[in-house]
């Protein structure tokens, strides 16, 4: 019994790191609310948003001029070799969009796991 207790627990493990694909913005923040308090978020987070602002996805983009009273709130699904591989947005308008994808497929640092989700709040 114990070998079959390992490998289901792997599995177990395995899914619930599994990007958010078919679940949409809802499961791509739940996956973010689970790993915000991994010791290796926050070190991540800095290394990410200093590579975004070197980047200026955001303000070469257009998009902040798109509907300029609206927030829009991103997950971005950085995958095992750094690569935005999966936007998500809490709506679908222009600006989310657009926000979606300015940041699809940016190159940024290899991160601690994956799928490492990142919330942003762009106004």
């Amino acid at each position: 019994m114990r070998r079959l207790a390992i490998p289901l627990l792997l599995a177990l493990n395995a899914c619930t790191a599994s990007p958010p694909s078919k679940g949409g913005y809802e499961s791509a923040k739940a996956l973010w609310e689970q790993s915000k308090e991994r010791l290796e978020y926050e070190s991540y987070g800095a290394a990410f948003a200093k590579s975004q602002n070197e980047q200026r996805l955001d303000d070469d983009s257009g998009c902040y001029e798109k509907a300029t009273d609206q927030k829009v709130m991103l997950v971005l699904i950085v995958n095992g070799d750094g690569v935005i591989s999966e936007t998500y947005a809490d709506s679908a308008t222009a600006k989310a969009e657009c926000f979606k994808a300015a940041y699809l497929g940016a190159k940024m640092p290899v991160p601690p796991f994956s799928p490492f989700p990142m919330m942003m709040q762009m106004n």
